[in-house]
């Protein structure tokens, strides 16, 4: 029976296949109305039934051979039937096409200067379904209309809800700065310190809000934004990233004479506590006082800048000269200190560091140095110097811009760190010349559930042709019947195998997300080491989404798009996409940049707070601004204060991964995950999204 049931299917195969070949011959064939350089234009699809695919198709091919007449009948007779922009339309059975009669009649107005024309249907066509390829066209045609009207060009004006002008400074690592720009020519362009500012249709008014990370130290933000009409505007912001607390330099310290220091900070001091009581003083940059030390010997100082940084330091008069004249400043405040440890007699400069320490382990990208430089004589520089093997030389100089000397001073630095060995050199100099030098050796590792094996991973595959073009062969159409593999059209561009190398390498330079590549992409990209880029973790092994495309090669130049799709369910969460109207190297290669830049903007990593726990249910709280989605995969870790193997470094810690889980209830600023054992969960946990 099952004999007889196959050699039907045989027979019937067959007979679909002579009716296929029927049709094919008997079809009514087109006439080429477009030629170009002895090329045939407008003879596709092969089989027209007068279908919106069918009209759309072959306008396309109209549009390649500039017979624009024919191509926009044919694009007006396919709106006629589906008016719908879409990069995902739906033409036969489960086969999807990029579909935009209107971003394409659009050009072909622009491109025969019907200007008024092209921007309405460009217009349409980004209410329907944004691309880059269509804000290009629309911004060359507004520029082209207001060319026409033969006007003055302006220029925007910016207005920035930063305190614009000044030197602001903060402790944060990363501010949101965000403001309006306008102009009555249509703002085009916004940049943030070179990061542009997604702009979907130029607007005589636009607001914009971009996240900055901050470097330590002096950060200089441009806010540059451009019309229509390239003129552009830029202001500039300066930023102070301040993670190290106040400097405390302590000029005199005597039974008689009292206690006398300089304590300076560029935010400002905010607060004094001496042995726990708190001083008055007038707030500034630099703060003078002088304490009667009622014949003890010892003080504990911990002081705070306006930026919430603080340093504490304890002092002990045999630090000091005993046999130097000094005259005590008149001031009536006494302060009852409590018994002094840890003496120090200099003999010649000496540097002590808090903890005693010579080599540590850390994580963050920044370790706080605090230590104290003693001599008997005057202290006339104090140099911190930090080598990276991949970095240049980093110079911190704390008295470089301060008027005030001392000899004995306090310090708390925020050092920043490379990933790697980082060599620190301490060295103090006094005013004979004479110095001291100390050593340190950090190594910043990554935590541990920062690690590439628990990041998201992508299952890459080459990028296929957009477009349905060549009439097929009787050797396709046999191919086509009796082969499993039915995308005669889905083939990939092997002329553009360095793009897909750009492309992955560009995506994959943050170690933001693990890398899969696809057996056909791996025949393509022959010098690529997989093992470098997917990392293995049990809890992570396989990808969880597919990262496929199209590339699009027109007269107009080379369009790309990105398709992200969710494995299990084969959805598509996002699309991204970019346009460039030159094909050479450079442009293409900032086009594969482009992309990345907006895969990494669709899934940060985000970090929030365990706030709450009830069963197998936790609440996690993330940041206001934060990118969660529902069905977002998390990991759940928390603190490893300790280090088995090696020694940490102050305020460091190391991570444990807890669980894998996904969102399934979102809210404002939080959301609630399942796991499926919380025996593990302490007050100290927190979740990473994958």
């Amino acid at each position: 029976m099952s004999g007889l049931s196959c050699n039907n299917i045989k027979i019937y195969k067959g007979v679909f296949f002579i009716l296929m070949l029927t049709q094919y011959a008997c079809r009514p064939m087109h006439q080429p109305l477009c030629i170009k350089e002895g090329r045939h234009y407008g003879n596709e699809p092969s089989f027209f039934i007068e279908k919106w695919s069918d009209y759309y198709i072959r306008a396309l091919s109209y549009m390649e051979g500039e017979c624009y007449d024919a191509a926009l009948s044919d694009l007006q007779a396919a709106m006629k039937q589906n008016p719908q922009d879409s990069r995902t339309e739906r033409y036969y059975g489960m086969r999807f096409m990029s579909y935009f009669p209107h971003r394409e009649a659009g050009i072909i107005y622009y491109l025969t200067d019907r200007f008024a024309e092209a921007k309405k249907e460009l217009r349409i066509s980004l209410s329907q379904q944004p691309t880059v390829k269509t804000s290009y066209y629309l911004q060359k045609t507004l520029k082209q209309i207001l060319l026409n009207q033969d006007i003055s060009p302006t220029k925007p004006t910016i207005q920035i809800n930063f305190p614009v002008g000044t030197d602001y400074q903060t402790n944060q690592s990363a501010l949101v700065i965000s403001g309006i720009v306008r102009d009555s020519q249509a703002v085009s362009a916004i940049h943030i310190s070179n990061k542009s500012v997604p702009i979907v249709i130029p607007e005589s008014s636009i607001q914009f809000s971009q996240q900055i990370l901050l470097n330590h130290g002096d950060n200089i933000i441009q806010v540059k934004a451009t019309n229509i009409l390239d003129q552009d505007c830029i202001k500039t912001i300066h930023i102070r990233r301040d993670q190290s607390g106040p400097l405390i330099l302590v000029k005199q310290f005597h039974v008689s004479y009292g206690f006398q220091c300089d304590i300076v900070d560029p935010a400002g001091v905010d607060r004094i506590k001496a042995n726990g009581n708190m001083i008055e003083f007038t707030k500034d940059s630099k703060v003078s006082f002088h304490l009667n030390t009622n014949g003890l010997e010892s003080m504990k100082l911990i002081v705070f800048d306006s930026l919430g940084n603080s340093t504490e330091a304890q002092f002990h008069i045999q630090d000091f000269n005993y046999h130097s004249t000094y005259t005590a400043l008149n001031q009536s405040y006494l302060a009852y200190m409590s018994d002094g440890k840890d003496n120090i007699v200099v003999n010649k400069p000496d540097i002590t560091l808090s903890p005693h320490l010579s080599e540590c382990t850390a994580y963050e990208n920044f370790i706080d140095l605090k230590g104290k430089a003693a001599s008997k004589l005057t202290i006339c520089d104090l140099i911190i110097q930090v080598r990276h093997a991949q970095s240049k030389p980093l110079m911190i100089r704390p008295l470089k811009n301060v008027d005030s000397r001392a000899r004995v001073i306090s310090f708390h630095e925020a050092i920043p760190l490379e990933l790697g060995k980082n060599s620190i050199l301490i060295s103090v100099v006094d005013i004979n010349g004479k110095s001291a030098q100390k050593q340190l050796t950090i190594n910043r590792e990554v935590s541990e559930v920062f690690k590439l094996k628990y990041r998201m991973g992508f299952e890459c595959h080459p990028l296929i042709s957009g477009f349905v073009k060549k009439r097929p062969s009787i050797r396709q159409l046999f191919t086509y019947i009796f082969s499993s593999q039915k995308d005669l059209d889905l083939v990939p561009f092997p002329e553009f195998n360095w793009f897909h190398s750009v492309l992955i390498e560009k995506i994959s330079r943050p170690e933001r997300f693990r890398v899969f590549l696809s057996k056909e992409l791996k025949n393509m990209i022959t010098d690529w080491h997989q093992e470098n880029h997917c990392g293995f973790s049990q809890q992570s092994s396989q990808p969880f989404y597919l990262l496929m495309g199209d590339i699009f090669i027109t007269n107009q130049g080379v369009e790309v798009v990105l398709k992200i799709v969710q494995k299990e369910s084969s959805t598509i969460v996002f699309m991204i996409d970019d346009f460039s109207e030159i094909r050479d190297v450079n442009s293409l290669t900032a086009t594969a940049k482009k992309l990345s830049d907006q895969l990494h903007t669709i899934f940060p990593l985000v970090k929030g707070n365990v706030s709450k726990i009830e069963n197998d249910q936790l609440k996690v709280t993330f940041d206001k601004n934060a990118n969660i989605r529902f069905g977002q995969q998390l990991i759940i870790y928390h603190k490893q204060l300790n280090n088995r193997h090696n020694f940490l470094c102050p305020s460091q810690y190391n991570t444990e991964f807890i669980s894998l889980t996904k969102v399934r209830q979102l809210n404002d600023n939080f959301c609630t995950v399942k796991i499926d054992n919380n025996d593990f969960i302490q007050s100290n946990t927190w979740a990473v999204t994958q």
